[in-house]
């Protein structure tokens, strides 16, 4: 039981992404639009596609609205498991009602560009056990039903980014590997350090432009296999100790550029690969002390990327201890500058012995 969980979840990963790098057509482009697809005249004005393996992708962009869909999906389909539903910019949609879908069930449920702001609980009741990715962004949201989350047994990507969800509560899912929630104005993580401890498979988490004014620290302590982080574009200040701090070395990428840090403290990020990019560019750092920025750095061991474009570098004394360190100093990007001009990479040595030297 548990190895057919695994290869479940593996096709479920594995198809998630080739959806998002569209090398599965989720829009009416596949091969055929006869058997196993239903009647074309039943279903307008949605479409359906067939591809060479039968899977059903169907597009109902152009409905009137919640009605017409129910009335579309009561009527008797060849087979009731749909690959892939995709809705996108009908303004004319704006409730999913319980049992809209009879008993159809999805793998990819694509919903964008709507007028959604209401959407039952239980509406993809009949897709628990097959859903792998659920894609909601840029629609008007005010409020999800996170708490079922856990009920879908191979979902692994939720995509609520550019809606109006205010709150962003602690969610259980063993499955779910990427949450986008970007530019949701005024997002508050109301559980706190608890928010992702419940999904133990997470891999990458996306906040930018949601109005973060901090990092709850212990935030991501809980999960072993973060590799991607991003927080730009939010009103982050202080970067406190513990802030980020993934357990196992697994975060590949973290952005927290275009915010307005002046302070980085002791211990504010662990967790960097080896390969790491670090990007904290559009910032206000000025100084780059030995006891901050040594250990984010050797985390980097000289193969790393950090980012500090556009930060407002004093590139002074405090800056010795790095070009001195060929390793620690061939990390900074080529664009990282200092504030009185020039780039930090093309600092002279000799100037810094000779001004800062004992």
């Amino acid at each position: 039981m548990e190895l057919n969980l695994q290869k479940l979840l593996f096709f479920a990963s594995l198809t998630a992404s080739l959806y998002e790098i569209g090398a599965i057509p989720v829009d009416g482009t596949s091969t055929s639009t006869s058997w196993p697809c239903p009647d074309k005249e039943a279903i307008y004005p949605c479409t359906c596609s067939s591809d060479v393996a039968y899977n059903l992708n169907m597009d109902c962009s152009l409905v009137k609205g919640d009605q017409q869909l129910r009335d579309i999906f009561s009527f008797e389909f060849p087979f009731d498991d749909i690959s892939t539903f995709y809705i996108s910019d009908n303004k004319n949609i704006s409730v999913l009602s319980a049992n809209l879908f009879g008993e159809k069930s999805f793998i990819f449920i694509n919903i964008v560009g709507t007028s959604l702001d209401e959407i039952d609980a239980n509406v993809f009741a009949d897709s628990h056990e097959t859903l792998a990715s659920l894609n909601l962004e840029h629609d008007e949201l005010t409020e999800f039903a996170f708490d079922v989350i856990s009920q879908y047994k191979i979902l692994v990507s939720l995509k609520l980014n550019d809606n109006k969800l205010g709150t962003l509560p602690s969610i259980q899912s063993n499955t779910l590997r990427s949450l986008i929630m970007n530019s949701n104005p005024g997002l508050k993580l109301v559980d706190g350090e608890l928010t992702f401890e419940g999904l133990p498979n997470l891999e990458t988490i996306k906040l930018i432009n949601t109005d973060l004014t901090s990092i709850v620290p212990n935030l991501f302590s809980k999960l072993n296999y973060i590799r991607n982080i991003y927080l730009s574009s939010n009103n982050i200040h202080t970067i406190e100790e513990y802030s980020i701090n993934a357990p196992l070395d697994s975060i590949e990428m973290l952005y927290i550029a275009d915010n307005s840090i002046t302070t980085i403290n002791v211990g504010a990020i662990t967790g960097l690969r080896t390969d790491a990019e670090l990007d904290l560019s559009k910032n206000l750092i000025t100084e780059m002390t030995e006891e901050v920025w040594r250990p984010i750095l050797e985390q980097m061991s000289g193969i790393g990327n950090l980012i500090l474009d556009d930060n407002p570098l004093f590139c002074g004394c405090d800056m010795y201890w790095i070009v001195q360190d060929e390793k620690l100093w061939r990390q900074f990007s080529p664009q990282s500058s200092c504030h009185a001009g020039g780039n930090v990479i093309t600092l002279s040595k000799e100037q810094f012995d000779f001004m800062c030297g004992s």
